[in-house]
């Protein structure tokens, strides 16, 4: 879904984040006036990502950039990339 973003690992880093700074899911549904706590579920188990207006509330309250609650997905290099494909091309002759 998101290209450059690690979905699991940036619900791991929420909850993480969240639980380190004392609050619980109750407390962030209040915080950001969720009707229900099933988007902060669903942001921990990696299916959907907060929205930018939820992201910038939590990094208010955590007292962290917006970008230091998500996880980006590591890149291969170049070359790794030129590697791989030699390897696939060489599978196929």
């Amino acid at each position: 879904m998101y290209e450059h973003i690690d979905m699991k690992k940036t619900g791991i880093l929420l909850k993480y984040r969240i639980e380190k700074a004392g609050y619980t899911v109750k407390d962030i549904q209040k915080i950001l006036q969720l009707s229900c706590p099933q988007p902060i579920y669903r942001w921990f188990k990696g299916m959907i990502l907060p929205s930018v207006d939820h992201l910038y509330v939590l990094s208010r309250f955590l007292k962290v950039h917006m970008e230091d609650l998500m996880k980006q997905l590591k890149l291969l290099t170049l070359e790794k990339r030129k590697n791989r494909l030699k390897s696939s091309i060489s599978a196929f002759l």
